[in-house]
């Protein structure tokens, strides 16, 4: 089945006009030589309507355009702004989360959510990602914390034996994955008074995931495979040890709900690396 994933920025506006918000925005996109269409939405099952915005660097570029850059939706209080992939936006519009949302909102008596923006998934034929977030019954915000340092840890380790003056050739190769990980136990113990169900863990993840992409500035696949090919010659050493050394970020994720707060840690593999060691 096709998915898309959505990042939810969130706003508090408790005085909202969409055609104010629409006529800001397109000249802002204007103003940096970028193309906007602005649509209506209407989602049948919340009885809402919405407006899509598909933002490009060109006239002809925005109506080739096949998927949406922005859905916007505002419930009082708050303005939802559904993106689907920031890397899809023109560059002179790559900040327009701080650049005019944010600000519009505080001009407007409102002010951002303090929390990490949300990501959820779903089917490529959901209309209204409004109606999914509902679904999933967000009462909290995510706070991700990342480490700055980098952890080193050997996760394998191999022994080879060679007769003096002989040489051999070895393939090795180390699959690792890029998946956030988070401590089941650590969950258990504190899910109930962070207010937080295990149906959430999958937000919570992939809000974690892209928070650490960004950080870092790349993207990454959710699995990487590193091979080697390399020579060893028993000429001067005859023992070696072939280590696989994995980088891991670690953090914690601040969880805030009207019941309470609470941290949930997290890990994640960075890369895997294969040091070769004459002993």
């Amino acid at each position: 089945m096709l998915t898309i994933d959505w990042t939810t920025h969130r706003y508090n506006l408790p005085n909202f006009s969409e055609k104010e918000l629409r006529h800001a925005l397109e000249s802002w996109v204007r103003v940096r030589n970028c193309s906007v269409i602005a649509l209506p939405k209407f989602d049948l099952s919340k009885l809402h309507w919405s407006t899509s915005y598909t933002i490009a660097d060109s006239k002809l570029a925005v109506l080739k355009k096949l998927v949406v850059s922005l859905y916007v939706s505002y419930r009082a209080p708050v303005l939802y702004v559904f993106s689907i992939d920031d890397k899809k936006l023109p560059a002179p519009c790559a900040g327009i989360f701080e650049e005019f949302f944010a600000r519009y909102a505080v001009f407007s008596g409102g002010k951002p959510f303090e929390e990490t923006p949300l990501v959820f998934r779903t089917s490529l034929m959901m209309t209204s990602p409004l109606s999914h977030f509902d679904a999933l019954q967000v009462d909290f915000t995510l706070l991700v914390h990342l480490d700055p340092d980098v952890q080193r840890v050997e996760a394998a380790r191999e022994e080879i034996h060679l007769t003096e003056g002989a040489s051999v050739t070895v393939r090795r190769s180390r699959t690792i994955s890029h998946a956030v990980e988070v401590t089941e136990s650590e969950t258990r113990s504190t899910q109930f008074e962070a207010g937080l169900k295990f149906a959430h863990l999958d937000t919570l993840k992939a809000t974690v995931k892209r928070e650490i992409q960004k950080q870092m500035g790349s993207r990454f696949e959710e699995s990487e495979t590193v091979e080697h090919q390399i020579t060893l010659s028993g000429e001067k050493k005859q023992n070696y040890v072939l280590s696989w050394t994995d980088f891991l970020r670690s953090g914690f994720v601040e969880v805030n709900s009207p019941e309470a707060k609470s941290r949930i840690p997290f890990t994640w593999r960075e890369r895997t690396e294969l040091n070769i060691l004459p002993v």
